[in-house]
């Protein structure tokens, strides 16, 4: 009887753990743009000013589903190539251990 006491005979039990969940579900997602958006302004950081950066980092944090979609659909590109490293070209495998064999 104390099982019959709690139990919505209205809402099968599936809904109210859909229910429960659905929450989750919508603010996974948003968490993780928020949190990939501030890792990618870091990583493009020094093709930034620093008024630049702070100005990205307060835009994400304080517009927090509008500014990563912005960063991400608009300003990302800006600093792409800027941000890119540059690369020395390395020695083939192949060259060091014929450099090694040589010595």
């Amino acid at each position: 009887m104390p099982d019959d006491e709690f139990r919505d005979p209205v809402i099968p039990a599936i809904f109210d753990v859909a229910f429960s969940l659905l929450p989750l579900l919508l603010v996974v997602p948003f968490v993780v743009l928020f949190v990939a958006a501030l890792v990618s302004i870091r990583r493009r950081s020094g093709a930034m000013t620093g008024v630049e950066e702070l100005g990205w980092y307060a835009f994400v944090v304080f517009a927090q589903v509008i500014g990563p979609a912005v960063w991400f659909l608009f300003a990302r590109e800006r600093y792409e190539w800027a941000a890119a490293p540059q690369r020395r070209p390395s020695t083939p495998p192949s060259a060091a251990v014929d450099q090694e064999i040589t010595r």
